[in-house]
């Protein structure tokens, strides 16, 4: 593992979002959702996000989650990916990063 000091970490912006819409990506190579995120000021972005073993679509509309906004948009299988969840890796899928009740979409995380 390499360090890297605060002024590095301090270039990589996450930030609060509220997801708004799933659906499943049937042209991604692996199991994949779309997602629509709100982040308040810096307004909706979308996602492709391999979350499908733990969430159903319907479960995750509402969920705060976090995600990193500053990296440049991808396209995957023709759709814009603009901001990338984050996660954790469990048994072969992965377990979404969220916020608490009460965190405002777009909110900054340290």
């Amino acid at each position: 593992m390499s360090e890297i000091n605060f002024d590095e970490f301090l270039k990589v912006d996450m930030r609060v979002g509220k997801i708004i819409k799933a659906e499943a990506f049937e042209r991604a190579k692996k199991p994949a959702y779309k997602l629509w995120l709100d982040f308040g000021e810096l307004g909706q972005k979308q996602s492709s996000a391999q979350i499908t073993k733990y969430y159903s679509c319907e479960e995750l509309i509402g969920r705060l989650i976090v995600a990193v906004v500053n990296f440049p948009p991808k396209s995957i299988a023709g759709f814009k990916s603009e901001v990338l969840v984050m996660g954790s890796e469990h048994d072969g899928g992965v377990l979404l990063l969220s916020a608490d009740a009460g965190s405002v979409p777009g909110s900054r995380v340290f």
